[in-house]
């Protein structure tokens, strides 16, 4: 079975984005394997209030990784990423290990927990040492209707 889907848009307190991802996977008989590819571009924001022109975020992302369901409810994946942030000025490429379970209440409602650990950054070296050790977490409700 192979499955893919798509995200447009966005915004967020440091402007507007326009958010384009792809995904899709191929669910073998114990596991699926995913990937995605997305790209996510600041169209206005602080910069430009700021006066600092051209350097608007444009953020490449690619992901490949496994998911597994244990049963009707717990199911966990594990993934690697990659993010490319580039400005006209510079390019920066961040590497990732991520984990996740979801627990679901009933066939439409889901909880997850999931966690990313940096396991490179370009910038990591003795001029950058808040970048040596990055973590991410975050938690998702879904509801289908």
């Amino acid at each position: 079975t192979a499955k893919s889907s798509a995200l447009f848009g966005g915004t967020d307190m440091n402007g507007k984005f326009v958010d384009l991802k792809v995904s899709g996977g191929y669910n073998f008989d114990a596991v699926t394997v995913f990937g995605s590819i997305g790209y996510d571009r600041q169209v206005d924001g602080e910069k430009e209030k700021l006066g600092v022109k051209d350097e608007k975020d444009s953020v490449y992302s690619l992901e490949a990784g496994v998911f597994k369901a244990f049963n009707d409810r717990i199911s966990a994946s594990t993934s690697l990423s990659v993010d490319i942030d580039e400005t006209k000025n510079s390019k920066e490429r961040t590497y990732w290990w991520n984990v996740g379970a979801d627990y679901s209440f009933s066939k439409d409602m889901a909880l997850g927990l999931n966690a990313g650990y940096m396991l490179d950054n370009d910038k990591n070296d003795n001029n950058w040492p808040e970048m040596h050790h990055a973590y991410k977490l975050g938690v998702d409700f879904t509801i289908e209707f």
